[in-house]
C-alpha cells in the first residue's frame, strides 16, 4: 500500500492527532507543543464527536438558555479538571451556536493565554471520527500516528495486562478506519510511523511543520517528558523505538496476533510472518476479552492507588466512554 500525502502549505487552525492508543500520539503532542505557534492541549478530551454529534439534543441553539447548556457542560468536559480553572474562561459571544465553536472558544482561549496561535488536541479513538470532524472544523488538519501493532499490545499488556490478540484487532480497527477516511480529505490529512519519528526525528518534524504550513523550529525536537527509555542529546530527546513485541510475547502469541492483523501489518511495511492474516475473532469472544481487559485495568489501578475516589472515576469514566462512542459510532 503506498501513500504520498500532498503537501499543504496553510497553516491550520486546529490540529487533531489521532491513532490507536499506544502508537506516540503523546509523543507528537508533547513535541508539536514545544512550537511557538501552538499550543498542545494537555488531556485527551474524548468527547468532540460527541458533542459534534449530539448538539441537537439540547434544542434552537438560537435559544440563549440552550447554547448556555451545551457551553457548561463542553466546558466541564473539557477543562472541569484540577490542573484547569473553567470560571476564569469568559462565556462564548452570540455568535458561538455550535458545538465546535463552543469548543473552539475554549481551546483558542487556553491558546492565547500561552501565546499560541494554533491549538492541538490528541485523542487517539477520535481516529474513528474524522469525517465527522473535518466537516466541524474546516480549517483543521488531521495527523494520524501508526505504529506497529504487535508493539502496541506489548506495551499494553506490559501495563496493563490486556489481550494482545483483542489489542490487535483493535489495532487492525482503527488504523483501517483513520486511513480511509483520512486519505479522502486530501490535503488536511497526514500520516506519519512512529518508527520514523524515532529513526530521523528532525527529517520527520521538518516535514511535519512543512504539511502543517508553519516554520520549522528546532524546539520540536525537545521533550517536557521524563522518560527512561529516551534517545537524547543537547539537540533532542526522542524516545526509542523499542521492539517490544519480537521479545516480549512468544512465538505462538505473535503468531495469534498476525492471524488477525498480518496483512494490515505488511501493507505498511512491517515485516509480518503471516502475510494474508485478516481473521476477525467472535463478538462473544472480543467481548469476553473486553470484559476482562476492563477488570485487569480497574485492578491495575486498584493496586496503585488507595483513593475510593480514584476508583470511581476510572469506572465513571470507562461508563461515560462507552456512552459517547457508541452514540457516535
Amino acid at each position: 500500500m503506498t501513500y504520498q500525502p500532498v503537501e499543504s502549505s496553510e497553516p491550520p487552525a486546529q490540529i487533531f492527532i489521532v491513532g490507536m492508543n499506544g502508537s506516540g500520539t503523546t509523543m507528537l503532542l508533547d513535541h508539536l507543543s514545544n512550537h511557538s505557534l501552538i499550543y498542545g492541549f494537555p488531556n485527551e478530551t474524548r468527547s468532540i464527536p460527541y458533542f459534534i454529534s449530539r448538539q441537537s439534543d439540547y434544542g434552537d441553539l438560537a435559544v440563549d438558555e440552550n447554547v448556555m447548556r451545551l457551553w457548561r457542560d463542553i466546558r466541564q468536559s473539557l477543562v472541569g479538571r484540577p490542573k484547569f480553572k473553567p470560571e476564569t474562561i469568559p462565556d462564548p459571544d452570540k455568535g458561538t451556536r455550535t458545538a465546535a465553536a463552543i469548543i473552539d472558544h475554549i481551546m483558542k482561549y487556553l491558546a492565547k493565554a500561552q501565546g499560541k496561535v494554533i491549538w492541538c488536541e490528541k485523542s487517539p479513538m477520535h481516529v474513528h471520527h474524522l469525517q465527522r470532524m473535518a466537516l466541524a472544523f474546516p480549517k483543521a488538519k488531521f495527523i494520524h500516528v501508526i505504529r506497529d501493532g504487535r508493539d502496541c499490545a506489548a506495551s499494553f499488556h506490559r501495563r496493563w495486562r490486556y489481550n494482545p490478540v483483542r489489542t490487535m484487532f483493535r489495532w487492525k480497527q482503527a488504523v483501517t478506519s483513520g486511513m480511509q477516511q483520512g486519505r479522502a480529505l486530501g490535503s488536511r490529512y497526514y500520516e506519519i510511523h512512529y518508527e520514523k519519528i524515532t529513526e530521523s526525528p528532525e527529517t520527520v518534524f521538518r516535514n511535519v511543520c512543512e504539511f502543517l504550513g508553519v516554520p520549522y523550529e528546532a524546539a520540536v525536537l525537545l521533550s517536557r517528558r521524563t522518560r527512561a527509555d529516551v534517545v537524547a542529546s543537547r539537540e533532542s530527546k526522542v524516545t526509542r523505538n523499542l521492539r517490544r513485541a519480537d521479545d516480549y510475547f512468544s512465538p505462538a502469541t505473535i503468531a495469534s496476533m498476525e492471524s488477525v492483523a498480518g496483512r494490515q501489518l505488511a501493507e505498511l511495511g512491517y515485516h509480518s510472518m503471516n502475510r494474508v492474516g485478516d481473521r476477525d475473532p467472535g463478538r462473544w469472544r472480543l467481548r469476553l476479552w473486553q470484559i476482562s481487559d476492563d477488570l485487569r485495568g480497574f485492578l491495575a489501578l486498584v493496586s496503585t492507588s488507595g483513593r475510593a475516589v480514584d476508583w470511581w472515576r476510572y469506572v465513571r469514566n470507562r461508563l461515560q466512554n462507552a456512552l459517547r462512542q457508541k452514540s457516535t459510532l
